[in-house]
């Protein structure tokens, strides 16, 4: 009687992958039980019968598997470009809002310096405007890269699903 450990083997020399050998094996156990254990014409005919339709359907599976996987991908790409390009924009028109505030601002307190009027608040507001602005931008960059790096792992996560769901 052939044991499954070199039925395993046999159909690994074939470059068979080691969970489809153990998948042919048993479905042929019933042809096998007769077998010797050096009886490689009768490992090929069980492989070969095997091969067919059953190995049709599993690469099928596999193929539909991968696909799912590639439209899952593709779209988490799709969300995490879109997330990033919305959050550029949504941060530029800030900045251009901001802009346009504090140039207003700077506007009316011009006239009003003509006038005599002085605000430390103000004053300070128009100084540290500029670094106020590159500290936000400094943020949202460090938001997107955290948000890049969860999606990254996120893919890998299921990237490294499909590949054990493969596996078995």
């Amino acid at each position: 009687m052939v044991t499954k450990k070199r039925f395993v083997e046999f159909a690994i020399e074939l470059k068979w992958t080691g969970a489809d050998a153990r998948r042919a094996y048993e479905a042929s156990q019933l042809n096998l039980k007769s077998v010797d254990d050096d009886d490689e014409y009768s490992f090929t005919l069980a492989l070969a019968s095997f091969a067919g339709s059953e190995l049709a359907k599993r690469q099928a599976l596999q193929a539909a598997q991968k696909a799912a996987v590639t439209k899952k991908k593709n779209e988490i790409r799709k969300i995490k470009q879109d997330y990033v390009e919305n959050i550029q924009k949504i941060t530029q028109d800030l900045q251009h809002e901001r802009s346009l505030l504090v140039s207003i601002i700077s506007r009316v307190y011009g006239i009003a310096k003509q006038f005599g009027m002085q605000d430390p608040w103000v004053e300070s507001l128009l100084a540290n405007y500029h670094e106020f602005i590159r500290e936000e931008v400094s943020e949202t960059e460090a938001d997107l890269e955290q948000y890049s790096r969860f999606l990254d792992e996120e893919m890998s996560e299921i990237e490294s699903e499909t590949i054990s769901k493969e596996a078995s």
